[in-house]
């Protein structure tokens, strides 16, 4: 389990990701790289394009 905050948690393996309003989702990749829009998230080793729905190298 990854602790997120107060009681969040995401499940192992996992990264947890704040969206811009404040509300945490699970990234499903272990050191993943969370994108702006709060919804999209990247493998370790990509980030996030300037839409957040493209990952890129």
């Amino acid at each position: 389990v990854v602790f997120c905050d107060a009681g969040i948690t995401c499940p192992s393996g996992t990264t947890c990701c704040r969206s811009p309003f404040g509300v945490w989702y699970c990234c499903p990749f272990l050191m993943g790289q969370c994108c702006r829009d709060g919804r999209h998230c990247c493998r370790h080793g990509y980030h996030c394009d300037s839409t957040s729905t493209l990952c890129l190298r």
